[in-house]
């Protein structure tokens, strides 16, 4: 990923996704916040540093980037359904 200080959202702190989100915070020196059902999970994301969104509209509002790591097809669908009215242009 290029260097571009664009901030990263990350959506779905499952068992692939938080070490993904984890690593993504420690390594790539950008402001990362993530969002999840499992409120357990969002405060370890806390804990480490991570921002953690409320909702998918503040991830949709503070990042420019937005990854997801969700774990079936009507999920993804139902999720995204749900980000896309918050999105803006190139996001």
């Amino acid at each position: 990923m290029p260097d571009t200080g664009a901030s990263v959202g990350f959506i779905g702190l499952g068992v692939m996704g938080e070490p993904m989100c984890h690593r993504l915070h420690a390594k790539s020196g950008r402001r990362v916040v993530a969002f999840d059902i499992d409120t357990a999970t969002l405060a370890r994301a806390g804990v480490a540093g991570v921002a953690v969104a409320a909702d998918l509209e503040m991830i949709a509002a503070e990042a420019d980037i937005i990854f997801t790591s969700l774990p079936d097809g009507p999920t993804l669908e139902r999720v995204t359904g749900d980000l896309a009215p918050h999105l803006r242009r190139g996001q």
